[in-house]
């Protein structure tokens, strides 16, 4: 079924403002947000002017020119808040063929997933925007060509602040090809996406840093791998034919390393001989033991395994807090801040629900497949496309990392069961009336 098309002017004032408000009220409730160790990283580079790609060279210009060098970290959540919020509205408006679908979304803003998510200094929040403009452009629904193309360049564009944002995309919109759809707009897009890609690869290798530093966090995973292997096996000998016979095997041990940040006594060892030899140790690792291989990243990342098959998951998720003191950045109204807190928080200890990747993207494609629905199954594909790439190259879990399924998977789910509910409501009315 076609929606209604609309233009930009008129999808705000129907539309979108609600989102835009929402939005705003939890940026001023918990001004100037929340801001972590990874914020105030790319914030210092925006105060020193020494830019960086390790976050991704678009994010950190992004920073310098919304804080005004780093002066006003709160506009930078503002920005983002208001970004998500955005798109959250036209994602909303172009799947949702019922007007139900409006107070939906509505009510999903109010949540911590997306209303906390949103003022959180983090690049995942406007890559999380650019997928779901991205989804919104290709479904052409209610926008004319000329806005979906539109959509698509803005997605394109926030979905470059994470290094692995253009490429699921790309992956996404090849498999896109082989479906029954507009092919030629997907071409276009494609070929959009192409081009960013390419720009983003030599705007980051411009502003990259430490060349040798910068290489070893692409292959942290594998020395997770390699020291969490290490400290279950001590007497093993696979790192002697790799690193020689004096490598000891207690600097790579870390068993924090198997799920989490490793505190291996090499980790800080940036030198060429150690760099250039774990990626052929990873792999003789890898074969001589590849169950062990599967196994470690299946619990690493239990949150995104559709059935919780070493228990539920217990992730990093929504945060709460200034992490850092003194570094200019407080809460504006603290009490306010404090008497609003618990209510995150409660989502924070859900985060086996809420936090669940694995689960909502199960029930992404459950109700793709009983209702019939190509969105539904456009937006599955982006989380499993997601999804298997944090599987292999995540070191650490964390729930931000899956956001777009977390707030697309919930947002589906309560508009099918709207319906249901309110029929369910109205009977059960009834009866009671009946009853009296």
């Amino acid at each position: 079924m076609k929606l209604k098309e609309y233009s930009i002017v008129s999808l705000l004032k129907k539309t979108i403002l609600p989102y835009l408000v929402i939005a705003t009220c939890w940026w001023i409730g918990f001004n100037p947000g929340f801001f972590s160790v990874d914020s105030f990283a790319v914030l210092n580079m925006a105060r020193e002017s020494n830019l960086n790609s390790l976050w991704t060279a678009q994010w950190a210009i992004f920073i310098e020119i919304v804080t005004l060098g780093g002066s006003h970290p709160e506009l930078a959540t503002l920005f983002v808040a208001l970004i998500l919020g955005f798109s959250l509205a036209v994602f909303v408006k172009s799947i949702s063929v019922k007007n139900h679908g409006q107070w939906v979304g509505l009510l999903l803003m109010v949540t911590p997933v997306v209303g906390a998510m949103g003022i959180t200094l983090w690049h995942d929040i406007p890559m999380v925007a650019g997928y779901l403009l991205i989804i919104s452009g290709l479904s052409r629904s209610f926008v004319s060509k000329k806005y979906a193309y539109s959509l698509i360049l803005l997605g394109l564009t926030l979905s470059s602040f994470r290094h692995n944002g253009l490429p699921t995309i790309l992956v996404f919109l090849l498999i896109m090809l082989f479906w029954k759809t507009d092919r030629k707009f997907v071409v276009h897009s494609l070929i959009l996406t192409l081009l960013f890609l390419f720009s983003s690869i030599t705007l980051n290798q411009y502003y990259s840093g430490n060349p040798s530093t910068d290489k070893a966090t692409y292959f942290n995973w594998m020395r997770n791998d390699i020291s969490c292997y290490v400290s279950n096996n001590e007497k093993t000998v696979f790192l002697s034919s790799v690193y020689g016979k004096d490598s000891n095997p207690s600097e790579w041990s870390s068993k924090s390393a198997c799920k989490w940040f490793s505190d291996a006594k090499n980790l800080s060892n940036h030198s060429l001989l150690l760099e250039s030899r774990v990626i052929p140790a990873w792999l003789k690792l890898f074969k001589m033991d590849p169950i062990f291989i599967i196994e470690t990243h299946l619990k690493r990342h239990a949150y995104l395994n559709p059935l919780p098959v070493f228990g539920l998951p217990n992730i990093p998720f929504i945060h709460t807090t200034i992490e850092l003191q003194n570094q200019g950045v407080a809460f504006t109204y603290p009490q306010i801040t404090e008497t609003l807190r618990p209510f995150p928080r409660i989502w924070n200890g859900l985060n086996f629900i809420f936090g669940y990747a694995g689960i909502w993207l199960l029930v992404t494609y459950i109700l793709a497949w009983t209702k019939r629905n190509f969105r539904y199954l456009q937006i599955a594909l982006v989380g499993t496309i997601t999804s298997l790439g944090l599987f292999i190259f995540a070191d650490i879990p964390d729930g931000r990392y899956m956001l777009f399924t977390l707030i697309a998977g919930q947002y589906i789910l309560l508009y099918e069961l709207f319906e249901p509910c309110k029929n369910l409501c109205v009977k059960l009315l009834g009866r009671i009336r009946g009853s009296l």
